[in-house]
């Protein structure tokens, strides 16, 4: 009987050790639309886990970035750390001035195994003509809790609309 109660003790944790490990995967995108037509121009940011994210990244056409490939990583004798940080440009003229966008990688640390250094995300600043309209990281501190830029909205005559999202409802 005893040895009978240790087996069923011991059998699911031998069972889930020798299960393989599996670990979420959060993939982001950073994602361009000029609407002429509609006059507006439009800055998300999204994400998702696993595989429905491998698939979004996939299919993602050239005005798509997951942050990590604005990022040049080097992993040798100095430790694991970012080297680069590539941007991209965009440009939308819609009915009262001729838009710049730039999305820039934005690591959480230069250093991949600090503090952060799992994630990256970008900066995007946009210019109305001249005026800088919008400037600003999409996602902060890993750890501060704040809400993650997840959408900008221009229109002409307007200023920017921003959406933010908390980051237990973004990374869920």
């Amino acid at each position: 009987m005893a040895r009978t109660a240790t087996w069923l003790v011991t059998a699911p944790v031998l069972l889930a050790a020798a299960a393989p490990a599996h670990a979420d995967r959060f993939h982001a995108l950073v994602e361009y639309a000029c609407d002429r037509a509609g006059d507006t121009l439009a800055i998300t940011y999204s994400g998702a886990y696993d595989e429905a994210g491998e698939a979004r990244k996939a299919a993602r056409g050239e005005d798509a970035w997951d942050p990590w490939d604005l990022l040049e990583i080097v992993d040798d004798e100095q430790g694991t750390r970012v080297t680069e940080i590539r941007e991209v440009e965009r440009t939308c003229p819609l009915s009262d001035a001729r838009y710049r966008v730039v999305v820039r990688g934005a690591p959480g640390n230069g250093n991949i195994l600090g503090r952060c250094g799992a994630t990256a995300s970008a900066q995007v600043r946009v210019w109305r003509g001249t005026e800088l309209v919008f400037d600003e990281a999409l996602e902060k501190d890993c750890h501060g809790g704040e809400p993650l830029v997840t959408a900008i909205e221009l229109r002409p005559g307007a200023p920017p609309r921003v959406t933010r999202t908390p980051p237990l409802a973004f990374y869920r």
